[in-house]
């Protein structure tokens, strides 16, 4: 659960799978660290995993003046994703599932889910695509979360935006993709039809400069989450795990019997050798006893 200090009673969450993602901090460079009105942390993505965003208004918050209203914004890899509108009197909490669209020919609404993917290398880019590419990449991996005090206005027509997110918005080249540690993109499922939303104008309060509050979610794999150091590396499970009493004595008397054994192994082997050089000395001199045989030197 991520808060901020210089705004009590808001609070955002990320749920992977139907499950809170565990938060992680960066304890290795300030830039993450937390200021009043802002705040960052890692979590794990996982492949082919349907992920969602609740953003919750706590009693303690404070509504003044009394008749602004909140109005928070859901940003994915950099693009809009949805929003809401909220004031003291109506709901406390909302869960962003997808982004939500109304279809051009009709007034329907529908919804497409977030899902996290692996991103692709494809070799069918050209070079003049390698940077827009690139900087996209640096977007990807990030859930961002603004929160706005503002007036709300009356209602209007929805302004439909974009929401592509095919898995071919994940299909970068390797070298756009050298020395990236994002292994995961946000795609959007199929459309599922949804109730009908209303949309209405907001001003933001001429006392504030920018929204009050921004959580920002670091999404990265396990692995480049071990690699930077943000989480530990799994410890090897302990090989007496699961074993018996009786076992457990068996091995106690094994590793106190065991220096006893090698000591004697080494007086053996040291012995073996001993008796080896011994006798390969004995060889030698016995055949330099042959070969170096006094010469007769009388006269026959």
């Amino acid at each position: 659960m991520a808060v901020i200090d210089g705004v009590s009673g808001l609070e955002v969450t990320v749920e992977v799978a139907g499950q809170t993602a565990t938060e992680y901090e960066d304890h290795h460079t300030s830039s993450n660290a937390s200021s009043d009105k802002s705040v960052t942390r890692y979590i794990e993505s996982k492949d082919d995993t349907e992920f969602s965003v609740t953003f919750r208004i706590n009693p303690s918050y404070a509504w003044e003046p009394s008749h602004h209203s909140l109005e928070v914004r859901l940003w994915i890899d950099g693009d809009y994703a949805t929003g809401a509108i909220f004031s003291k009197h109506h709901a406390r909490s909302i869960t962003f599932y997808g982004a939500e669209r109304q279809r051009s020919d009709t007034t329907q609404w529908y919804r497409r889910k977030f899902k996290f993917s692996a991103l692709k290398i494809s070799d069918h880019h050209s070079l003049s695509k390698d940077d827009i590419k690139k900087n996209r990449l640096k977007k990807i991996g990030t859930v961002l979360v603004t929160v706005t005090r503002c007036v709300a206005g009356k209602e209007i027509p929805f302004r439909n935006k974009a929401a592509p997110h095919d898995e071919s918005a994940l299909e970068f080249s390797e070298k756009a993709m050298k020395g990236s540690a994002i292994a995961h993109g946000m795609i959007l499922t199929r459309e599922e039809e949804i109730s009908n939303r209303q949309t209405i104008s907001v001003q933001p309060l001429d006392s504030d400069n920018g929204p009050i509050a921004t959580f920002n979610f670091l999404y990265r794999s396990r692995d480049a989450l071990r690699a930077g150091m943000i989480i530990g590396r799994t410890p090897s499970p302990d090989p007496t795990d699961g074993m018996s009493i009786e076992d457990l004595r068996r091995l106690a008397r094994e590793r106190l019997e065991m220096p006893v054994k090698i000591e004697a192994k080494v007086k053996r082997e040291w012995d073996d050798t001993k008796d080896s050089i011994e006798n390969r000395s004995l060889f030698v001199n016995v055949k330099r006893s042959r070969r170096e045989s006094p010469i007769d030197l009388t006269d026959d």
